[in-house]
């Protein structure tokens, strides 16, 4: 029974023993197996990335337009045969003799043409003249085409002159609003002197307007008129109203 007991005691303290040890066992093989995989991952290698190597192919420019021009035109003469001068001098003499053709001059001279005239001439008539016309004579001018409606003042036509004073109504409704400005008005003037039309450029409100066409129409002018032939035309002239209150 001693010894069994002593074995059993003994047994009791191994597997004590072991059991201390355990821990630290396992401790070991967990830090070997950490370095293990650390130690892997730092040696491996990583494969390099095989260079591209890419060439660049550029193909010859064409042509500039000049000289493919030129060289089409180059090309053209060379192809191009040379003219043949076909007034040559005959190899065979002809056997006849060409007819010289003469004029006949009548003992009186030709009094419908001259030597060098022209075949559509006549008695009286100059190459480029007109019948009944002067030799060395000089061109009568036109006259002057009568005027089509009233002309504008200015130039070869001289401006008409007022005769009457031109004095407008300032209207009631105006005088109290006090209204004051210009009126601007273009006036058809006969060649009797007289105001035919009138036509508002730049008016004015509360009647003034009217009251300036009114005025304009009593006006008698000196008619305008053209300084080449002094004769009167109709004209169109421009007049300014002027409205003040005082």
């Amino acid at each position: 029974m001693l010894v069994d007991s002593l074995i059993e005691s003994r047994r009791t303290q191994i597997d004590k023993r072991r059991m201390a040890i355990l821990p630290g066992v396992i401790l070991v093989h967990v830090i070997v197996a950490v370095v293990l995989v650390i130690s892997s991952i730092w040696q491996v290698n990583y494969l390099e990335e095989a260079p591209i190597n890419i060439a660049l192919v550029a193909s010859a420019p064409p042509p500039p337009p000049a000289a493919a021009k030129a060289k089409a035109a180059e090309t053209q003469t060379k192809t191009t045969p040379p003219p043949t001068n076909t007034n040559v001098t005959p190899i065979a003499i002809p056997d006849f003799t060409p007819q010289v053709l003469t004029t006949v001059e009548s003992a009186g001279g030709d009094d419908y043409g001259v030597e060098g005239g022209v075949d559509w001439g006549g008695v009286g008539l100059d190459q480029g003249g007109v019948l009944g016309g002067v030799p060395g004579g000089v061109a009568v001018p036109r006259p002057p085409e009568p005027d089509q409606g009233p002309v504008i003042v200015g130039g070869d036509v001289q401006a008409p002159q007022r005769l009457t004073e031109l004095v407008p109504v300032y209207t009631e409704p105006a005088r109290k609003a006090r209204i004051e400005g210009i009126v601007i008005l273009q006036l058809t003037i006969s060649r009797n002197g007289d105001v035919i039309d009138v036509k508002v450029l730049k008016g004015l409100p509360m009647g003034l307007a009217d009251a300036a066409v009114d005025a304009a129409r009593r006006q008698k002018f000196k008619p305008a008129y053209r300084a080449s032939t002094g004769k009167p035309v109709d004209c169109l002239y421009t007049i300014t109203v002027q409205f003040r209150i005082s």
